[in-house]
């Protein structure tokens, strides 16, 4: 039958069941921090080609003022 009392398994059960919960929770966090820094990221891609374009365009405006002196 059963080699332990029935209460030690259902202790074993339980403290299981609390550590794949606890598991759970920081699967969970890991996933929210994750779409996070992804979202940081995205927008960063986003504003990438804004800025480069700004600069560039702030280049030839410079180089076209250097060239007209």
């Amino acid at each position: 039958m059963c080699d332990s009392p029935c209460g030690q398994k259902s202790s074993f059960f339980a403290d299981h069941l609390r550590h794949r919960l606890g598991q759970r929770v920081e699967y969970r966090q890991t996933i929210a921090a994750a779409a996070v820094i992804l979202e940081e990221f995205a927008l960063a891609l986003d504003a990438g080609p804004d800025k480069y374009a700004t600069a560039e365009a702030d280049n030839i405006t410079a180089l076209s003022y250097e060239s007209s002196q």
